[in-house]
């Protein structure tokens, strides 16, 4: 029976996730709801932001792990290059018709980035020393 090759499979996924992220930020904004949680509120999109992000890493990380033994330098280039990444996003956003550059949406972000790394760090740590 055929094994599925989770090498191409994640590629593909992070693929996607990455062309479908950059197609968005180039679309003129929608309407943005606002959400309170314990009497603080906030844009909900900044949830949508952080979920993303998270996704994305997680999504990195599964294709990383399949070529490469990851090391502490592979965290740390990863999450600046994200970051890099996602700020150069929001200062494109600057020229596109209904679009502005707003920090939060990149705090956001890369809190999604740290903690998709974070959770992936975690768990592929401790998958490895049970084997």
């Amino acid at each position: 029976m055929h094994k599925p090759d989770r090498k191409k499979i994640y590629f593909t996924l992070f693929s996607l996730w990455f062309l479908a992220v950059h197609t968005l930020m180039f679309i003129p904004q929608f309407s943005v709801t606002k959400v309170s949680v314990y009497s603080v509120e906030f844009r909900g999109d900044y949830v949508i932001h952080l979920l993303t992000y998270f996704v994305g890493s997680i999504l990195f990380w599964l294709w990383l792990k399949q070529i490469k033994q990851l090391k502490i330098f592979h965290y740390v280039v990863f999450v600046l290059s994200g970051a890099l990444l996602s700020f150069s996003g929001e200062l494109i956003q600057r020229v596109v018709p209904g679009r502005v550059f707003n920090m939060n949406d990149f705090l956001f972000n890369l809190m999604g980035i740290l903690a998709g790394t974070l959770t992936f760090a975690v768990i592929h740590h401790f998958s490895r020393s049970k084997s």
